[in-house]
């Protein structure tokens, strides 16, 4: 587990824990635009985390190339290559919008991640929840007519982790000992 991980992994936890104390013990009550609000928070600040736990392990991967090439003496031209790519990795993280996939694998290529092991359903269910964020980020309380469960939503949250781990950190653990 890299410790880009763990603090991830952490940050998770503690705000699941945070949220999960300000409601009501009885998932029943959790109807009312207060309790949904909270919900709505929970998934905003989850998304966030993963946002920034992919761009720092990108930019920390490209950074570590970086040192390595100039300890080793590599020739210039990689260097050099390495340095655009750290550029060109700062612009697509300035620009990026979310963990919908297509947004993560823009991320992931500039780390030499093979996309094609990334588990087809972790696909979807990144892709899913890039979407809820994005509703609710850019609808409102009015553009949302549909009730969340905190349980549900922490699932939710929960398996992405398990499942950010296993197809991302892993490789990133056995490749740059991050």
């Amino acid at each position: 587990m890299t410790s880009f991980f763990t603090i991830f992994k952490s940050r998770i936890d503690e705000i699941g824990k945070s949220f999960y104390s300000i409601l009501d013990a009885d998932p029943s009550n959790h109807n009312d635009a207060k309790s949904q609000d909270i919900i709505k928070a929970y998934i905003l600040l989850c998304h966030s985390e993963f946002e920034y736990y992919f761009e720092q392990v990108v930019k920390s991967v490209i950074s570590e190339s970086i040192i390595r090439a100039n300890k080793a003496r590599i020739r210039r031209n990689y260097l050099n290559s390495l340095k655009e790519q750290n550029e060109l990795a700062k612009k697509v993280i300035d620009s990026n919008n979310g963990i919908k996939f297509e947004n993560v694998k823009k991320l992931l290529k500039l780390a030499c991640f093979n996309i094609d092991e990334i588990n087809d359903t972790y696909i979807t269910k990144l892709n899913e929840f890039g979407k809820k964020r994005g509703n609710l980020a850019h609808n409102g309380n009015t553009g949302i007519s549909i009730l969340f469960c905190f349980s549900q939503e922490k699932n939710n949250v929960d398996w992405l982790v398990c499942e950010t781990q296993n197809n991302i950190d892993v490789f990133f653990e056995k490749k740059f000992k991050l």
